[in-house]
């Protein structure tokens, strides 16, 4: 019969050491019961232990909103509904180097933008042919635009503030580049240039930087892209 609580127990999200310590106290005190109570009590016991870890250990907080950032590392901010970062995924290489020497976790995005334009590893690729791409995607569309604003403007006031575009994209756009383990402005770069010629294909045009996959672009466009135009078009919508 003791198997009913126990396996409540571990379905409970806390550190071993405390359910256990919380576990041997309860049958330690079960113990001095009486024979027919004993069981029912650790039931209850258990029933109320998960009651109050559950109050005490929150559920993990959901994804809510995504910011990409692509230059050459090609990484993305996972954040959760407060617009702290819960989790940093790396596209490449050069995005898991630079994320080797700077922890994001934890912080507002913005302090976290602020760290990572900061880190001297991710200041080698500040090169004057270069572009930043950065999406941002948010189940919240007011959300989305607020971010976007607060990102151009400190953006604005950096060495890329020449050499970035910066802006919102939808869910299928979001979905889609997930799919193909890529950044969102990377995946929308790539679908304009395979839209220009049907010759290139993602494989192709996926480790591209996003500074060559301008060049491309603009080889194959009437309308060259300039960063910062692009980015003043955008916002004038």
């Amino acid at each position: 019969m003791t198997k009913g609580p126990l396996e409540a127990m571990s379905k409970i999200k806390a550190e071993e050491a405390l359910k256990e310590k919380t576990w041997q106290n309860i049958k330690r005190r079960s113990s001095l019961q009486h024979p027919v109570l004993k069981w029912g009590g650790l039931a209850c016991a258990a029933v109320c232990i998960i009651m109050a870890i559950t109050f005490f250990y929150p559920a993990r907080a959901e994804a809510y909103s995504y910011i990409t950032l692509d230059i050459n590392p090609s990484l993305e901010l996972i954040l959760d509904q407060h617009d702290g970062v819960m989790l940093v995924k790396a596209y490449n290489k050069e995005a898991q180097e630079t994320l080797s020497s700077v922890d994001l976790v934890g912080l507002h995005y913005q302090q976290a933008l602020t760290e990572l334009m900061e880190t001297e590893g991710y200041q080698q690729y500040f090169k004057q042919e270069s572009l930043l791409q950065i999406s941002i995607y948010s189940k919240d569309e007011k959300r989305s635009f607020e971010i976007e604003q607060n990102l151009c403007n400190y953006l604005n006031n950096t060495k890329m503030k020449n050499r970035y575009n910066c802006h919102c994209i939808d869910e299928v756009t979001h979905q889609e580049a997930s799919s193909h383990h890529m950044s969102g402005g990377k995946y929308e770069m790539i679908k304009k240039i395979m839209n220009l010629d049907s010759a290139y294909s993602i494989e192709e045009l996926q480790d591209l930087s996003m500074a060559q996959l301008r060049d491309i672009y603009n080889t194959l466009s009437d309308e060259p892209l300039s960063s910062k135009e692009h980015h003043q078009r955008h916002r004038n919508h």
